[in-house]
């Protein structure tokens, strides 16, 4: 049979723990990066064998509405340093807390992800249809359990250089001569000596960092430090964190890790 993407009865009309369900929150519980590997840990109250699997699904585009199955499923994740999209290795582990490895897509940085996780228990007695095998765990109807947990996944910093540096010189120049000269004065190098002029040239470069003291947040990797404040669409918000900013990592109540809105 199926089931709802957090595990409850398909034919539920308002499932508890999806959009719109009384203990639904669509708080963000964890803040990643783009292609990390994220330690998932999973405690099992009874160990059933069988395999875990993780799917993603971005849901930035339909703020209206929760992920579906078919979108999970588009983006099934691997398990670190592997090819393979299922967990096995979990009898071993009994009762204790199980920690997997897993491989965050290279191509997916979202605000609001639906991160689904999937166990298909291995103790019901079946028949594999393709190698006709037969054993615990190999029929097509198996126990099912499954979770879901509301994530970030901030964008990779970009590859574009840094703002520029600016550089203003100025130059402040001193002429002393004894004859009469109908010719602009014109700055010297030191060591050139012209009849009775002497020319000293002493410069002052000025540079001008790109600072964080901006009015507007901008994602050219600016280095915003811990109590910066900054205004982004209509809203003033307070860096929390000192980072680097990047496109994916804008002030908003889903970055609360890094900034915080000033009331």
């Amino acid at each position: 049979g199926k089931c709802g993407i957090c595990g409850e009865p398909y034919d539920r009309a308002v499932k508890l723990f999806e959009k719109g369900g009384a203990m639904y929150t669509g708080k963000i519980v964890q803040t990643y990066i783009q292609g990390q590997q994220i330690d998932v840990k999973v405690k099992l109250s009874a160990n059933h064998h069988g395999y875990f699997e993780f799917r993603l699904c971005n849901v930035d585009d339909n703020s209206n509405s929760d992920a579906t199955q078919e979108c999970l499923d588009h983006h099934l994740l691997t398990i670190a340093n592997t090819d393979s999209t299922k967990y096995r290795d979990i009898a071993k582990h009994g009762s204790e807390m199980i920690t997997v490895r897993v491989q965050l897509p290279l191509d997916i940085a979202c605000q609001h992800c639906v991160f689904q996780w999937k166990y298909t228990t291995g103790n019901n007695w079946g028949r594999d249809s393709t190698t006709n095998k037969s054993g615990p765990g190999l029929g097509r109807e198996n126990e099912t359990f499954m979770g879901c947990s509301d994530i970030t996944i901030f964008a990779n910093s970009p590859t574009t250089t840094l703002p520029p540096i600016i550089i203003s010189p100025t130059t402040t120049m001193t002429t002393t001569s004894s004859s009469t000269s109908k010719y602009r004065s014109v700055p010297l190098p030191k060591h050139w000596s012209i009849l009775s002029t002497t020319t000293t040239t002493t410069t002052t470069t000025t540079i001008t960092m790109a600072t964080t003291n901006l009015s507007s947040w901008s994602s050219l990797l600016i280095a915003y430090q811990r109590g910066d404040d900054v205004m982004y669409n209509g809203i003033k918000y307070r860096c929390v964190t000192s980072h680097r900013s990047y496109a994916g990592a804008e002030p908003s109540p889903l970055t609360w890790a890094l900034w915080r809105k000033i009331e």
